[in-house]
């Protein structure tokens, strides 16, 4: 038997009901088909992976902001301290000035007093 019947729809190709193709033919329809199946399923799998590496790309991206907002609000942070330590600092050296001003008043006072009480016992 020389011949393989295949039988197609005619409604989907055109064709007639019972079509007899040689073995070549049958052959060469079928590797067509399978090397369209595998290209299929290639690009099935290559799909697969492309909406895995989106979905991966997209919570690294959120992964990122997250992260920029964090530090964006750390920052925030380090400048809203570093104004409070300015700040601190200035009141610090107005009041070691103070201190220093009260210190020469009390040693004037001091050495005023002292003076005072030497020239009474002096005869």
């Amino acid at each position: 038997m020389e011949g393989v019947l295949l039988s197609f729809s005619s409604e989907w190709t055109g064709f007639c009901l019972d079509c007899i193709y040689t073995l070549e033919e049958t052959r060469d329809l079928l590797l067509l088909f399978s090397v369209y199946y595998l290209v299929f399923i290639i690009y099935c799998l290559l799909s697969i992976i492309y909406y895995l590496l989106s979905i991966v790309y997209y919570l690294l991206s959120i992964i990122y902001y997250l992260l920029s907002i964090i530090y964006y609000l750390l920052s925030i942070i380090y400048y809203l301290l570093s104004i409070i330590y300015y700040l601190l600092s200035i009141i610090y050296y107005l009041l070691s000035i103070i201190y220093y001003l009260l210190s020469l008043l009390f040693y004037s006072y001091f050495i005023k007093a002292s003076k005072r009480q030497f020239s009474m016992t002096s005869p």
